[in-house]
């Protein structure tokens, strides 16, 4: 008889075999599955019920994290299987049972061209201090996006670079190679994002890469380090550019100010099916910091101004990259349209 540890691989190992992205399970519904970002089921799937669902909650979760999660707590962790993948788990709660969601990792970093990303974005982590800020909506990139600018750091720096990063929890993790990376999870190897950021910038750290900080704390934290010459990668929750600069300052109390004195760069984006539906292909917005850039970002008023700044060669948006795509037949004139109609940010 299967135990809940083997149903929960069996399931892990199908999704990694067929390359999908994500799994969402919930007692007494088959399971979904997400494959170049459309919900798929699987017409022979067996139902989970309340308690296999509990007992593969215990398979994911150690003790502590255990008895968050019964004590009211969303839990995300990570789980491996060797020669299968690493695999992002948020364990939570829905009519009082458990629900699982789960996303594929990487199995190993990818440099920015493996992520079709601009490579001139290099040439913001490469400079020895700053703020680069990535933004993206949820599953589109923004991890991704980050873990590539690290990987740009470790394969492209002209010297030795030490590195730390703050996660929660660890996406993709880095072998050393022109960086020496020391990967610090909230809740495993820091308690906050704000201690993590303020402990890393007392190493002797060069780059501090922080996904998502989560609060004011983390980002006066993170905006301190860069002040003192660090550089710093940060990703933040917002679909793109402009409305991720608006946020930065409205939400996370930045003043445009110390914003200004530190922009090193951001960049947002937006995942598409391709044309022929078999792989997901980012369109990305920019803004390089020009001085009309960061002059305009410490008045911190005009933004559609801001937003006019997304020219060639220092800048793009989403609507001029999603139109190159589309000429050049790598996105369908009908992902093209459902874009223009959806208001992002």
């Amino acid at each position: 008889m299967n135990t809940a540890k083997d149903r929960l691989e069996e399931l892990l190992k199908f999704a990694a075999d067929r390359r999908l992205s994500d799994i969402h399970l919930k007692a007494d519904q088959p399971p979904l599955f997400r494959r170049v970002g459309h919900l798929i089921s699987r017409k022979d799937s067996q139902l989970y019920d309340g308690h296999t669902l509990t007992q593969m909650v215990d398979v994911v979760l150690t003790k502590e994290r255990l008895q968050r999660f019964l004590a009211g707590h969303d839990i995300t962790t990570t789980y491996s299987i060797v020669g299968v993948g690493r695999f992002r788990v948020h364990v939570y709660r829905q009519r009082g049972l458990p629900a699982i969601a789960v996303r594929a990792l990487p199995a190993t970093a990818r440099g920015l061209a493996a992520l079709q990303l601009p490579q001139h974005f290099a040439n913001w982590v490469l400079n020895p201090s700053g703020l680069v800020l990535v933004c993206s909506s949820a599953g589109h990139g923004r991890s991704s996006t980050l873990a590539g600018l690290v990987d740009a750091i470790n394969t492209q720096s002209t010297g030795p670079r030490h590195m730390a990063t703050v996660e929660s929890p660890i996406n993709v993790y880095h072998d050393d190679k022109l960086a020496w990376i020391s990967q610090r999870e909230v809740g495993v190897d820091c308690a906050s994002f704000a201690s993590g950021i303020l402990g890393a910038a007392r190493q002797d750290t060069d780059v501090i890469a922080v996904d998502d900080p989560s609060d004011s704390a983390a980002w006066e934290a993170a905006l301190a380090a860069a002040e003192s010459g660090k550089l710093v990668i940060a990703s933040l929750r917002s679909a793109r550019v402009v409305t991720g600069l608006r946020q930065l300052i409205s939400t996370s109390k930045v003043s445009p100010e110390r914003l200004a004195g530190v922009f090193g760069g951001i960049c947002a984006t937006h995942l598409f099916a391709t044309a022929d539906g078999k792989r997901c292909i980012p369109a990305v917005e920019f803004l390089a910091p020009t001085p009309t850039v960061t002059a305009l970002i410490r008045e911190g008023k005009d933004y559609a101004r801001v937003a006019e700044q997304m020219v060639a060669p220092t800048g793009q948006s989403f609507e001029q990259h999603v139109q190159a795509l589309l000429s050049n037949g790598l996105i369908s004139a009908d992902s093209a349209r459902r874009f223009a109609s959806f208001r992002l940010g």
